[in-house]
């Protein structure tokens, strides 16, 4: 290796090191990584929805992807990439502007500010401990061993029955529409604020992406908790 090439990269290195953690760069990886974590939740909606066509339908999409590991481990390495870099970045812009004001404001202001932008940190711990949880529940299989027992006719993972046991239990099914709520409230906040940060603002586009971002979060809410709700109340046959 050359003299020239090993004072490069460690110079590029250095210089994407403090792009990425700078300010801006942090709100270019929260921007991106948010939106990120908006298309994966619409592609995980878009699967789970295959719950109200009953049993086959659910079985065989659940087959679908474990018959896939490069689909399957390709959209959960991601996931996890989003997460880690967006509580990553979150957390150290949340430090940066604590030091930058250590002493908080006498008399807060919040005419201004949506209850979605003010428990935006309440929101995303709420989320981040969901998805913890989610994971031990139904992927894990830590909740109930159970769940990973179940068989269906065709000798597959019986995802359809690990759903309705699961959510008949009506304890359950508050904690997940109160959690699922909660992604609802981040989305709604997060989207606008993801343009924000990539730059796409002013007076045409930052209405149009505050709507855009509470209809999405309604939207996204709703279908999700549609389904443990579907469940507890016995609305979906085998299929």
């Amino acid at each position: 290796m050359s003299t020239a090439a090993q004072t490069v990269r460690p110079g590029v290195a250095s210089y994407l090191t403090r792009a990425l953690t700078s300010s801006l760069g942090s709100k270019l990886v929260m921007g991106l990584t948010g939106l990120l974590f908006i298309g994966w939740l619409l592609a995980h909606l878009a699967g789970n929805l295959a719950f109200f066509g009953g049993a086959e339908a659910m079985n065989k999409y659940a087959a679908l992807l474990k018959d896939n590991p490069p689909i399957l481990w390709g959209q959960r390495v991601a996931l996890a990439l989003i997460v880690v870099l967006h509580v990553w970045r979150g957390l150290a812009l949340a430090k940066k502007n604590k030091d930058a004001r250590p002493q908080p404001y006498a008399v807060k202001n919040w005419r201004k500010a949506t209850f979605a932008s003010r428990t935006m940190a309440v929101s995303g711990v709420v989320v981040l401990a969901f998805l913890v949880f989610h994971l031990a529940h139904f992927t894990w299989g830590w909740i109930d061993t159970s769940y990973m027992t179940f068989r269906d006719a065709a000798d597959r993972h019986d995802v359809f029955r690990m759903l309705t046991t699961a959510f008949a239990n009506p304890l359950i099914v508050g904690l997940y529409v109160v959690a699922l709520a909660a992604v609802g409230l981040h989305v709604s906040h997060g989207f606008w604020s993801a343009f924000q940060s990539l730059g796409i603002n002013g007076k045409r586009w930052t209405p149009l992406a505050t709507l855009v971002g509470r209809i999405l979060a309604v939207g996204l809410a709703l279908a999700f908790i549609s389904i443990p709700v579907a469940a507890l109340l016995g609305l979906v046959g085998q299929g």
